[in-house]
C-alpha cells in the first residue's frame, strides 16, 4: 500500500469519528423538548378541518393539532384565544417545563397540555 493511500485511510478514520460524534450530539438534542411553547405557525388553508379551524384568529376556544412537523413536541395548541404555541399532552404540572401548567382543554375530556402561564 502506498503512503498516500495510507493517509487516505487514517483521514477517513478520523472523518468517520468526527461525523459519528456530531451524530450522536444531533440526536441528543433532538430528544429535547426545546421549543415547548414557542409560537407555531397553523395553515388556515390546509387539507385538514381540524388544522383549518384551529388556524383562525378568532378562535375562543382551545384546540390541539397532534403530529405537527413544526414543533419539536409534536403538537401545536390554541388555549381559549391565545396565540397557537407549541406544547405537549401531560397528566399534571411537573410534565411541564417551569413556567407551565397542565390544563384539561374541553373539560371532562381526559386531554391535558402543557399550557405556559400568563
Amino acid at each position: 500500500m502506498s503512503q498516500g493511500d495510507e493517509r487516505m485511510k487514517q483521514r477517513a478514520k478520523r472523518m468517520s469519528g468526527v461525523f459519528t460524534v456530531a451524530l450522536a450530539l444531533t440526536w441528543g438534542a433532538g430528544c429535547t423538548e426545546t421549543d415547548l411553547y414557542a409560537p407555531c405557525d397553523l395553515d388556515p388553508n390546509s387539507a385538514s378541518q381540524q388544522t383549518r379551524v384551529c388556524a383562525q384568529d378568532d378562535t375562543e376556544y382551545s384546540c390541539v393539532v397532534s403530529n405537527y412537523l413544526q414543533c419539536e413536541t409534536r403538537s401545536c395548541a390554541r388555549f381559549e384565544g391565545s396565540a397557537t404555541f407549541c406544547t405537549l399532552p401531560c397528566v399534571n404540572d411537573s410534565d411541564c417545563a417551569p413556567g407551565g401548567s397542565c390544563i384539561e382543554f374541553v373539560i371532562q375530556s381526559g386531554q391535558s397540555y402543557c399550557v405556559e402561564d400568563q
